[in-house]
């Protein structure tokens, strides 16, 4: 698998360039300050990726797309580093089915 960064890359020349993050407890973009509720959006694709020098330092990218029309990404830490607070509103937002486009 290619490294996260070239990854993400790749994710933002397919137009996922937001930045989503959980701020004050609302999950937002930084870009244009809209905030979502979990049925607002669908995880497109996620990948996972290990630290290359700590298997342990695991990092959870989220490809994310809201109803509308904003994309882009969300990074946590994945295990037990991982946000709660961002892990339990991912849960409640549906995941997309189809095939992402490039990355």
């Amino acid at each position: 698998m290619k490294p996260m960064s070239l990854v993400m890359d790749d994710l933002r020349r397919d137009g996922y360039t937001c930045d989503f993050e959980i701020h004050d407890d609302l999950f937002r973009s930084n870009q244009t300050g809209e905030v979502f509720q979990p049925e607002d959006l669908a995880i497109i694709q996620t990948y996972r990726f290990e630290g290359e020098s700590d298997p342990g330092d695991m990092t959870i990218v989220y490809a994310m797309e809201a109803k509308s029309g904003t994309k882009g990404l969300c990074v946590d830490a994945f295990g037990t580093n991982a946000s709660r607070r961002l892990g339990d509103f991912m849960k409640q937002v549906r995941i997309d089915t189809r095939e992402p486009q490039g990355g």
